[in-house]
């Protein structure tokens, strides 16, 4: 799925990554860009994290959505937006953008990571896209230029053959790989099948 960014201004992609937190059970979201002065964040949550059956915690999360067309942020875009976010002391800083960093820049995020008192995580484009297939009746709005909203993944009947795999959690439907010459092959084909049947509409004839 291509998504043209340009369909959202600055303020759009805010609004847009309040409502993918909130389609995240991210709660008590407030947006500091919307009425200005935002102090180096545009958005504030809390989330409840289960690091055992029932024990709950709730996290503070800061929150920068930035949408990159051009190019990703730089170095210095990144830092200035991590030191902003040490006045507010959350647990989890999240910087979200429409683009994607290079594998440098990733590389330098993870080794500064001991330099903040917070965990650092990071939302790029295709996060994104991942959060508009999986919401696509609630995002889609967002991008009403966007034809690939509509489509649609047709099944249809073919005669068995191949490498058959099974579901210990599914026992009802079974995958026939007619293409794979070993087990291997076939596992790689039905991970990609099942990957592409979650980023798409499905229809039976």
């Amino acid at each position: 799925m291509q998504i043209n960014w340009k369909e959202l201004n600055p303020r759009d992609f805010e609004k847009f990554c309040y409502h993918v937190l909130e389609l995240n059970d991210f709660s008590n979201i407030q947006w500091h860009g919307k009425s200005g002065g935002d102090r180096g964040r545009d958005l504030t949550a809390t989330k409840i994290e289960s690091p055992l059956p029932s024990i709950e915690k709730y996290s503070s999360w800061v929150i920068q959505c930035k949408r990159y067309i051009a190019k990703p942020p730089s170095k210095d875009e990144i830092s200035s937006f991590l030191n902003s976010a040490r006045e507010f002391k959350p647990d989890n800083v999240l910087l979200i953008i429409s683009n994607t960093l290079t594998s440098n820049a990733k590389d330098w995020i993870k080794s500064i990571k001991g330099e903040f008192q917070f965990n650092i995580y990071l939302w790029e484009e295709q996060n994104l896209i991942t959060q508009i297939i999986r919401h696509r009746d609630v995002l889609s709005e967002y991008f009403p230029e966007n034809e690939d909203f509509g489509k649609q993944v047709v099944f249809f009947k073919i005669n068995p053959g191949g490498i058959r795999l099974g579901c210990n959690e599914f026992q009802e439907v079974d995958l026939f790989c007619t293409n794979a010459s070993n087990y291997e092959e076939a596992k790689k084909i039905a991970y990609e099948y099942v990957k592409f049947i979650k980023e798409h509409n499905i229809i039976f004839e």
